[in-house]
C-alpha cells in the first residue's frame, strides 16, 4: 500500500514539474504577466485570445483596442514565468486585410519560440496564409497557423543573419489571392 501511495505521489510531482503546459488558463496567464510587472505600477488586463503550446511553455496572444501582442509563458521547475525579454506587439493596419508583425529573439542563450511573424486577419474570406522570403539565394515558403475564430495568424521563422523582407499572402478557400503585405525582420545588436 505504501508503494502505491509513493507511486501516486511521485507521479503527481513529475506531472507538476514536467507535465503538459496546455492547462494554463487565461486568468493564470494574466496573473503571470502582472506578477512579472509587479512594482512597476503596470496592471495588465488585455484579454487572451489564443494560447499555443510550445516547447517549454505556452505562447499567449492578446488583443485589446486593435493592438495585438504576444508573450512566452515559460514552465520552470518552480511554476510559470513570462520571459519579458522576448515578446512582440503592434497594431492592425487600417485598410488592410492582413496585418503583420515580426517578433525577434531578443536574448540568446535561453530556448524561445521567437522569432516569429504574427498578425491579424481582417477578411473572413482569407482561409490560408503563406509567408515567403529569400534565404541564401533560395526562396522559402511557410504556411502559417490561422486561428479563424480569433482572426489571428502566426508562423515561427529562423533568426535571420541579415535584414529579410517577408511577403505574407492571404488566400481564399478556392486558392484565389486576396491580399499580400510585406514585413521586414529587425536585426537587433548583441547586448
Amino acid at each position: 500500500m505504501r508503494d502505491v501511495i509513493a507511486g501516486i505521489g511521485l507521479a503527481l510531482i513529475l506531472s507538476t514539474l514536467f507535465g503538459c503546459s496546455g492547462n494554463l488558463t487565461d486568468e493564470q496567464v494574466i496573473q503571470i504577466k502582472n506578477a512579472e510587472a509587479s512594482g512597476s505600477g503596470w496592471d495588465y488586463d488585455a484579454p487572451v485570445i489564443h494560447k499555443e503550446e510550445v516547447e517549454k511553455g505556452v505562447l499567449a496572444f492578446f488583443r485589446e483596442d486593435g493592438a495585438l501582442s504576444t508573450g512566452f509563458m515559460e514552465k520552470t521547475l518552480f511554476g510559470w514565468r513570462q520571459t519579458l525579454d522576448r515578446a512582440g506587439g503592434g497594431m492592425s493596419l487600417p485598410g488592410k486585410d492582413i496585418s503583420a508583425m515580426y517578433a525577434p529573439l531578443i536574448k540568446d542563450g535561453d530556448w524561445s519560440p521567437f522569432p516569429m511573424l504574427f498578425g491579424l486577419v481582417e477578411n473572413e474570406e482569407i482561409k490560408e496564409i503563406h509567408v515567403s522570403y529569400r534565404s541564401d539565394d533560395e526562396m522559402e515558403e511557410l504556411e502559417a497557423e490561422v486561428v479563424h475564430e480569433e482572426g489571428l495568424w502566426f508562423v515561427f521563422v529562423e533568426e535571420p543573419d541579415e535584414v529579410l523582407t517577408y511577403t505574407i499572402r492571404g488566400y481564399a478557400e478556392d486558392g484565389d489571392l486576396l491580399e499580400a503585405v510585406k514585413e521586414e525582420a529587425v536585426i537587433l545588436p548583441d547586448f
